[in-house]
């Protein structure tokens, strides 16, 4: 009769908890935003909680390192905002006490900069380039672009090509502020002449 089916099912339910492994893992914030022309999300979103404890069987806990946001897929934005979003639970094969998060992000208007950055060895050796700098053209949120300076950028030389004396040298950006977003860079060779 009925009865046994719910014994039945209970002494399952016990024998699965037994199974059970628990761990804390990172969220990952799955989004598709689309921003309107001249504005851009500014910065890496925040998450609320940023990670989960999730429990499951051992041999998927052992695999899991992270946990989905359902897809937050957005156009047209052109301001901030901040929204609950579920967790992609694989089908049910994890649980969490944890059923959603918030995600909040920053959306900034931008604008292009043409900046000149300065071409440097940091050997010893006295080296003029020609030209002396590189040209970067960027996207920069308005709000950083009076405190955006060319010392916030580095470019260098290839120096095992300098050590060979070729005649020209790659150049490259090699490090720029996190609110930036480069679109190109010139040259990419320069010529050189070591000032005795």
């Amino acid at each position: 009769g009925r009865t046994s089916d719910i014994t039945m099912n209970d002494a399952m339910v016990y024998f699965t908890m037994d199974e059970l492994k628990s761990k804390v893992v990172p969220i990952v914030f799955r989004s598709d935003i689309k921003t309107q022309r001249q504005y851009g999300v500014y910065g890496i979103p925040t998450i609320d909680p940023a990670s989960v404890t999730i429990y499951g069987p051992g041999e998927i806990i052992d695999t899991v390192r992270s946990v989905r946001t359902k897809l937050v897929s957005k156009a047209n934005v052109s301001e901030d905002f901040s929204e609950s979003v579920g967790l992609d639970m694989l089908d049910g094969k994890i649980r969490s006490n944890t059923k959603e998060v918030r995600v909040t992000v920053e959306v900034e208007k931008f604008t292009e900069m043409d900046i000149e950055v300065p071409i440097r060895v940091s050997d010893s050796l006295r080296v003029r380039f020609f030209p002396e700098t590189m040209s970067v053209k960027c996207l920069v949120a308005m709000k950083d672009y009076a405190s955006i300076v060319a010392d916030d950028f580095t470019v260098a030389v290839d120096k095992q090509q300098l050590k060979a004396l070729q005649p020209l040298l790659d150049v490259r950006l090699v490090s720029w502020p996190q609110s930036v977003q480069v679109l190109s860079t010139q040259p990419d060779k320069v010529e050189y002449l070591i000032v005795q």
